[in-house]
């Protein structure tokens, strides 16, 4: 089970580097970044840290597309919440939130 999980995340990581389209239709998946996250903890500070770094890479890639970053922001407290408390996953989910911040104000700056 443990081999399969992270044999689908290895899967998801290079699908969510290909294309912004793919990035895309990743983040409009039901569920799927709450998930990303809900496993991204529950694989921090263990035996799984490849989980949760596998988990925050996906994270990341998906992100990058500008049109993705709308399905981050009922997310971004529990992300904060990982990036202050599991330094394995800080750097990236930090950068993910710096990014999806400065498209905030790069937006908001436009009205």
């Amino acid at each position: 089970s443990h081999d399969v999980r992270e044999g689908v995340l290895e899967l998801l990581t290079f699908l969510s580097d290909l294309k912004m389209s793919t990035r895309v239709a990743i983040a409009k998946q039901p569920k799927c970044i709450n998930r990303l996250i809900a496993l991204m903890c529950s694989g921090s500070g263990k035996q799984n840290d490849k989980v949760a770094k596998l988990c925050a890479l996906i994270l990341s890639n998906i992100s990058m597309a500008p049109a993705s970053k709308a399905h981050f922001h009922p997310f971004e407290r529990d992300l904060f919440v990982v990036a202050a408390t599991d330094e394995s996953v800080s750097k990236i989910i930090c950068n993910l939130l710096a990014d999806l911040e400065n498209m905030n104000n790069d937006s908001s700056s436009l009205r």
